[in-house]
């Protein structure tokens, strides 16, 4: 199994005003890498997540990727679309196939 962190992902501040949220996704150079998504697996949603720790489990093909988090925070949402249909991380991986909100933690 493979560990991948800041490298293949890109994160985007949804936060308005004092409020910072960041949204998390995967690279598209990672879903050209990866070409098959088969599943993928996240942290539930009010669950805690720190820095350089997993919080994401790909399997493509026969192998598997955990990702680490990007952030320390809490998970206030995750993409339940990309659970149901994972092939959407490789179909538009800067827009629907988006992984998860994290609210950073001081």
């Amino acid at each position: 199994m493979e560990i991948m962190g800041k490298e293949v992902l890109w994160i985007r501040n949804e936060g308005l005003s004092m409020k910072t949220v960041i949204r998390v996704g995967i690279t598209e150079r990672l879903t050209n890498i990866l070409n098959s998504i088969k599943a993928i697996r996240l942290l539930s949603e009010g669950r805690c997540v720190n820095e350089d720790f997993p919080f994401a489990l790909i399997e493509y093909g026969k192998r598997k990727i955990l990702l680490k988090s990007p952030i320390s925070g809490f998970i206030l949402e995750v993409n339940k679309e990309v659970l149901k249909n994972p092939q959407l991380i490789n179909n538009d991986p800067y827009g629907k196939g988006w992984l998860a909100l994290i609210k950073p933690t001081p």
